[in-house]
């Protein structure tokens, strides 16, 4: 996916798509249907140094697999749930150089500005 630049992988592993990676491979064997792999890219601007995406897959073990609103959902979901990994990773990046001026006042704060 990095190579290709896409954002999407998609393996219907019950209509018979391949499990072409060893995690599909042990996924396949614990049950799961359908597994959708979503990277969220950054802007270049919004890089935490070598932080540029974050990386996520959905696996299910309904029988049909995800419908295609499901998968619509996850990749809507992502970029909201980005931003928010990204803030953690902020905070933490801060914390052991900031010092509150008080216990009321967080030394960092994200918003999607």
């Amino acid at each position: 996916m990095l190579e290709t630049e896409s954002s999407v992988l998609r393996r219907r592993l019950c209509a018979g798509d391949p499990a072409d990676y060893s995690t599909f491979v042990d996924m396949q064997t614990e049950g799961m249907t359908d597994v959708v792999v979503l990277i969220t890219r950054f802007a270049a601007r919004g890089a935490i140094g070598e932080m540029d995406c974050v990386y996520s897959y959905w696996a299910t073990d309904l029988s049909g697999g995800f419908d295609d609103g499901q998968v619509e959902a996850l990749a809507g979901l992502m970029p909201v749930l980005a931003l928010a990994v990204k803030c953690v990773s902020l905070a933490r990046i801060a914390e052991p150089w900031s010092k509150p001026i008080s216990a009321a006042t967080p030394a960092v704060a994200c918003s999607a500005a």
